[in-house]
């Protein structure tokens, strides 16, 4: 049972107790940070020399692809019946503006030609919008600009929550078992045969939308009032590799079938997108294991509690515009020469790196917040608006 608690990296309630939910977020940034090393970062580049390695990056992608949705699980699961203020979404935007406000003047001090490399995207270039323009809108406005899709889809998620947790309460226990039946079944097994033929009849855009968020707080809401699905632990560890072994053997086999006898891979992705059934299973598996487990050892407890509060500003970092474009996308194409076994350990210390490096940045910029109050003076800010003060 969860009891007490503390803010998270996206500003929702977390327990004190249950440790397990807090090492699922941090496991699910690392794996969404693998995502980027073997997508943006080009290290699954398919190498027509290197068939296993890029099958090897495939099952690495696999492996982590259900992060994204562990995250808005974990949001309702753990926000459901707790008091949402909006203090903790004003100390979440102020973190993310820092960051995409420093970054982007620290790269224009040492390396300004990546915003030549950047460039505008032609949407904005048609409406003369030049690049000094562009890229101001872009530092200045991070969630109207969309740089971050997720952060920008749970701002707009936040201000729906109080409403979301009254509606839960009023339901019964059943009423949660089956509306999660019927969120899994509408908006994620009907959608999946349609894709296949891209009629994306719900636009939900692979899960890359608002929409798909707030679902995902909907059933986690639902999984942590329902107390359903009740696997065991084994039944969780069970679904999870079961679920990718389907999703990545439908892909290898797939692709190799269609690409002999139509020319090309189609219908690989069928099971690789955020609102697969598999992929959903996948999530739902993680969040049930992790909640049950009970951290023993005050070591790890105290790892745990030290990167959780971390974990968030790592996607921050890393995903900036400028460093996604012109840093990140193609740094790791030498990875997709690597064999099998070499490029495995190669993509997850590269991640490891990665995750380690932002999160020492955010511990920084977490003292620098304290030391100017940061917190405080977004609880001010609260009282004037709820006019307490």
């Amino acid at each position: 049972m969860i009891t007490g608690s503390q803010t998270d990296g996206t500003g929702s309630l977390v327990s004190r107790r249950n440790s397990g939910i807090d090492m699922l977020r941090i496991l699910s940034m690392f794996l969404i940070v693998i995502l980027h090393v073997l997508g943006q970062g080009g290290a699954m580049i398919r190498i027509s020399s290197h068939p296993s390695t890029y099958q090897a990056c495939w099952f690495l992608e696999t492996c982590a692809f259900c992060a994204v949705n562990c995250y808005g699980l974990i949001s309702g699961y753990v926000g459901r019946g707790t008091r949402l203020r909006i203090s903790r979404l004003l100390y979440l935007w102020l973190t993310v503006w820092f960051y995409s406000v420093s970054i982007a003047l620290i790269i224009l001090a040492f390396a300004p030609e990546l915003y030549v490399q950047a460039g505008v995207p032609k949407a904005f270039s048609d409406l003369f919008i030049g690049r000094e323009l562009y890229w101001t809108l872009k530092v200045l406005f991070p969630v109207s600009m969309k740089n971050y899709w997720y952060f920008s889809g749970y701002a707009a998620l936040f201000f729906l929550m109080p409403f979301i947790n009254r509606l839960f309460d009023q339901l019964t226990e059943k009423e949660c078992r089956r509306m999660l039946r019927v969120l899994f079944g509408i908006f994620s097994v009907w959608t999946m045969a349609p894709k296949a033929i891209t009629s994306d009849f719900l636009n939900l855009t692979s899960g890359y939308t608002f929409v798909w968020l707030l679902l995902l707080y909907a059933a986690g809401a639902c999984m942590r009032k329902s107390g359903y699905p009740g696997w065991k632990k084994r039944t969780c560890a069970a679904v999870y590799c079961v679920c990718i072994l389907i999703s990545w053997g439908w892909k290898m086999i797939i692709e190799d079938l269609t690409r002999a006898s139509l020319g090309k891979a189609v219908f690989g992705r069928m099971f690789m997108t955020y609102t697969s059934p598999t992929i959903v299973l996948c999530g739902a598996a993680l969040v049930v294991l992790f909640s049950k487990l009970e951290v023993r050892s005050s070591i790890l407890t105290a790892l745990v509690r030290f990167l959780a509060p971390l974990s968030f500003s790592v996607y921050i970092i890393h995903t900036h515009p400028l460093i996604w474009e012109c840093v990140l996308k193609g740094a790791f194409k030498s990875y997709s020469a690597l064999g099998p076994l070499q490029v495995i350990p190669a993509v997850l210390v590269t991640a490891l790196t990665i995750f380690l490096f932002c999160s020492l940045v955010d511990f920084v910029r977490l003292r620098l917040f304290d030391l100017l109050r940061v917190r405080d003076l977004c609880r001010l800010i609260e009282g004037k608006l709820e006019g307490r003060g």
